[in-house]
């Protein structure tokens, strides 16, 4: 994915020639850039055929190196769960998935921890606005 273009290239021609769908490893480093997704996502909507996001957290990223748990599965058990709760926010809120309304995405892992936190998850973003003054979410909780 540090080349986006050829990538997205790659995946039409993948889906052209009979791929069912097209994989992405996301983690949180590329979640903000726009190597997160393909570049080409009306070529990819038109496919009709699903992104499947992989989380790509790893035991050497900062959060989950902790000092004598090189062995415990915290990247998977932890890790994998987050960054795919974060990535499927972003995809929300970053306006993707309004500017692209038939992009199908499979989140795997269950969809990590967005099933888990479904209560607290709708709770915190219906509030979204109430407690800050500095930004207006107006545009964005009319989504």
């Amino acid at each position: 994915m540090n080349a986006p273009d050829a990538a997205a290239e790659e995946a039409g021609r993948a889906l052209e020639n009979g791929a069912n769908a097209i994989q992405l490893a996301q983690c949180q480093r590329t979640a903000t850039r726009r190597t997160a997704v393909p570049t080409d996502l009306r070529r990819h909507c038109k496919s009709g055929k699903p992104i499947l996001l992989h989380p790509a957290r790893t035991r050497e990223m900062p959060t989950i190196r902790p000092r004598n748990f090189q062995n415990t599965k915290f990247a998977g058990v932890l890790g994998w769960p987050y960054e795919t709760g974060v990535t499927l926010a972003r995809l929300v809120f970053s306006g993707i998935m309004d500017r692209y309304p038939d992009l199908k995405v499979i989140a795997h892992h269950l969809g990590g921890v967005i099933p888990y936190l479904e209560g607290r998850v709708a709770h915190s973003f219906d509030q979204l606005g109430v407690r800050t003054f500095d930004e207006d979410y107006g545009a964005l909780l009319n989504r």
